[in-house]
C-alpha cells in the first residue's frame, strides 16, 4: 500500500494527462509533478495536508484542480507557470499561501482566499493577469511586496480593517525563490 510519493517522482514526464492518486498516500514530496506540461486533470488524496514547494510547477495546460479539505499550507511555488488554470477554491484549513505559489498563472481569474489564512507570500500571485478580484481575509495583517504585482485586470481588492502594512513591489531579474 503506497503511502508516500517522494519529491521529483514524476518530474518532467511531459506525456502525463492524467493521474489519480489512491487516498492511502498522506505525502507528496516536492517538485513530484513539476515540468509535466501536459497534465490536465489530477485527483488527490483526502489525507493529503500539504501541497509541497513547486509541487505542480510548469504545469501549463493544469485548468483545474480540488484541493482537498485537509490542506493546510500552500507551498512556495505550488502552482507556478500553471498557466491555464482558471481557478482554485483554497480549503478553508489553509493558513499559509507561500512565496510564488500561483506565480505567472495566466489564465487565473477567480480565487476564494479561506477565513484562516494568515499569511500571503511574497509574488504569491504574481503576473496572475487574468485574476480580476480579490478579497483579503481578516487574519492577514500584511501584503509582502509584489504579492499582486502585474496583476493587470485586477480591478476590485476588498482589504480588511487587520491590514498595519503594505509593502511596496520589488523589481526581479528573474524569478527569486
Amino acid at each position: 500500500k503506497i503511502t508516500e510519493i517522494k519529491e521529483k517522482a514524476f518530474l518532467d514526464c511531459n506525456k502525463l494527462k492524467t493521474l489519480k492518486i489512491p487516498d492511502s498516500v498522506k505525502t507528496i514530496g516536492k517538485e513530484a509533478f513539476k515540468n509535466c506540461s501536459k497534465l490536465q486533470k489530477i485527483q488527490l488524496p483526502a489525507k493529503l495536508t500539504t501541497i509541497a514547494n513547486n509541487l505542480f510547477e510548469g504545469c501549463e495546460n493544469l485548468v483545474s484542480i480540488k484541493l482537498p479539505r485537509g490542506i493546510d499550507c500552500i507551498g512556495s511555488g505550488a502552482f507556478s507557470e500553471c498557466k491555464s488554470l482558471k481557478s482554485i477554491t483554497v480549503p478553508s484549513k489553509v493558513t499559509e499561501i507561500s512565496n510564488h505559489a500561483f506565480y505567472k498563472c495566466f489564465a487565473l481569474s477567480r480565487v476564494d482566499l479561506p477565513k484562516n489564512l494568515v499569511k500571503l507570500g511574497s509574488c504569491a500571485f504574481s503576473d496572475c493577469s487574468s485574476l480580476t478580484k480579490i478579497k483579503i481575509p481578516s487574519k492577514i495583517t500584511e501584503i509582502n511586496s509584489s504579492t499582486f504585482s502585474d496583476c493587470r485586470s485586477l480591478s476590485v481588492v476588498k482589504l480588511p480593517n487587520s491590514i498595519t502594512m503594505i509593502y511596496r513591489r520589488r523589481r526581479y531579474r528573474g524569478r527569486a525563490r
